[in-house]
């Protein structure tokens, strides 16, 4: 899914996945907050939360989106704007004290050039938090979902690390999955120009196809600030609890009914081989027979001949005693 065009009648799992985005993000959200690609404006909510943000700016590229945001979400502190990432012209340079841009930049032919705007807007202190798919994720979506043509870039660790790192000088990159648990976990801790360091305790690596997605947040301010180090994500876990056994009910009936498919179809299958089989046999009796009667054909044909030879040498033989 794109865009969540409404929350009613959505599956539970699914809001809960994209709703962690903000949630993880709204600890560390406050002054004025730009949503990028911020949809229908269901996200305002989890970072106008926190008493910290005196402003938030919702900008989506979709008029419709937009036109539903401003119905559900406005209020004194949220407006909501038709706009792209690539050019934001109406915001105001160093005015933006939180970017946040979920699941965006993966859909972009460029993400250089709206990397470019983003640093335009932040003030110089200011904080850019975002996510995006996995390349292990929108590979598994390739194989088992016939892919996602939206997504024009793919991202593993090392892609999304260079991109941020070269237009910030501090990145944090975290790893968020769903399991029984929507689990976030911190891959790096202040990428940059002054105290690169890697977390030892995650292993990851270039080849590792985890299915999830990448959070991150990115500055020219350094993020192990005291300031900023206490209200910066970690690690985190949200207990699916009853959506996910519900979804897993749901999972196990649907399994179950294609195993019976599944055994209705193989003895089907057996049926088919076993009149295959019948029908072979049948028609190699068939061929056996015709050339079986080929043969006696040939035989009767021959016989035939020679007794229509003798007979024609009887008829001359006895026209000759009569004579």
């Amino acid at each position: 899914m794109e865009r969540i065009e409404g929350t009613e009648n959505l599956d539970p799992i699914l809001m809960m996945d994209h709703s962690h985005r903000y949630q993880w993000a709204s600890s560390c959200v406050y002054g004025t907050v730009l949503d990028i690609a911020c949809g229908i404006g269901y996200g305002s909510r989890y970072l106008v939360n926190n008493p910290r943000v005196t402003n938030y700016i919702g900008v989506d590229i979709a008029p419709e989106a937009i036109d539903k945001a401003k119905i559900n979400y406005s209020s004194d502190v949220c407006s909501f704007y038709v706009g792209s990432a690539y050019d934001l012209t109406f915001i105001q340079d160093e005015s933006i004290d939180v970017l946040v841009s979920m699941e965006t930049i993966e859909h972009l032919q460029q993400p250089e050039l709206a990397m470019k705007e983003f640093r335009r807007i932040l003030k110089k202190d200011g904080i850019f938090l975002g996510s995006v798919p996995t390349r292990g994720l929108d590979e598994h979506h390739d194989q088992y979902h016939g892919g996602n043509q939206y997504h024009l870039t793919r991202f593993d660790f090392n892609c999304i690390k260079e991109l941020l790192s070269k237009y910030f000088d501090f990145v944090n990159i975290y790893l968020s999955q769903i399991r029984l648990c929507i689990e976030t976990h911190p891959l790096t801790k202040s990428i940059g120009s002054i105290s690169p360091v890697q977390i030892e305790s995650i292993k990851y690596t270039e080849d590792l196809k985890d299915l999830g997605i990448f959070l991150f947040a990115a500055s020219l301010r350094d993020l192990d600030e005291p300031e900023l180090s206490t209200i910066l994500p970690s690690s985190s876990s949200v207990f699916l609890g009853p959506l996910y056994f519900e979804k897993y009910a749901k999972y196990i009936d649907l399994y179950n009914q294609y195993m019976l498919t599944t055994n209705l179809y193989q003895d089907q299958q057996k049926i088919c081989h076993d009149l295959e089989d019948k029908y072979q046999k049948l028609y190699s009796d068939y061929l056996l027979t015709t050339n079986m009667y080929q043969d006696l054909q040939k035989i009767y044909n021959d016989m035939d001949e020679k007794y229509q030879k003798l007979y024609l040498d009887y008829q001359l033989h006895s026209n000759t005693l009569e004579g």
